[in-house]
């Protein structure tokens, strides 16, 4: 009986070894998994911040230039109007100069 005791305390510790291997080999798995994961979930973050960056970028530059052109436009208008502007103060001018010499 003391034999059969034994031998089922045995076979015990030895199923709890094998039992507790099996956990190790688990839970090596897992953090090996967890780490992966991790690693492809960075990358997927890093691609979708630097697309979000290249966005923002382009969008920026679209305002620019249109704000630049806006500008341009504006300071065109300006220079018309301030040639429509000297054109008639050199008619008034030219006109005044020929009542002063004829007049």
């Amino acid at each position: 009986m003391a034999k059969e005791t034994f031998d089922a305390i045995r076979k015990t510790e030895l199923q709890t070894e094998q039992a507790e291997k099996e956990a190790c080999t688990q839970a090596d798995q897992i953090v090996q998994k967890a780490k992966e994961d991790a690693q492809v979930l960075l990358a997927e973050t890093e691609k979708s911040e630097k697309l979000k960056q290249a966005q923002a970028l382009q969008a920026a530059k679209k305002q620019g230039a249109s704000m630049l052109q806006e500008q341009q436009e504006k300071t065109n208008r300006q220079i018309s109007s301030l040639q429509a502007m000297a054109d008639e103060k050199k008619a008034d001018a030219v006109h005044t100069v020929l009542e002063e010499l004829c007049g």
